[in-house]
């Protein structure tokens, strides 16, 4: 499976389990003593979109600030997080 469908998948589940509760299977690790998720795609230790899946399931507003907010965290994923917010308040508002 390529990386590219990965969000296809994601929006798959998503659909599936829409107003559904669900449990994340955990496999425990005896050498480690540590539990990893067994599901393949949505779980606490996927990447970023499917942490955000699980994380943001919930719809919320953003508010007045929160497009601001939003391009922030974008150039902070983008490298851009070593520039100061002044910087970044200005490229911000460019976008």
């Amino acid at each position: 499976m390529k990386n590219s469908d990965l969000p296809e998948r994601h929006l798959m589940m998503i659909q599936f389990m829409r107003n559904r509760k669900t449990w994340i299977g955990l496999s425990l690790n005896l050498n480690k003593i540590w539990p990893f998720p067994m599901g393949k795609y949505l779980h606490p230790q996927a990447d970023d979109s499917g942490k955000a899946l699980l994380e943001f399931s919930k719809g919320k507003r953003l508010g007045d600030r929160g497009p601001f907010w939003l391009k922030i965290h974008g150039a902070n994923c983008f490298g851009m997080d070593i520039l100061s917010i002044n910087i970044m308040r200005i490229t911000a508002k460019k976008v």
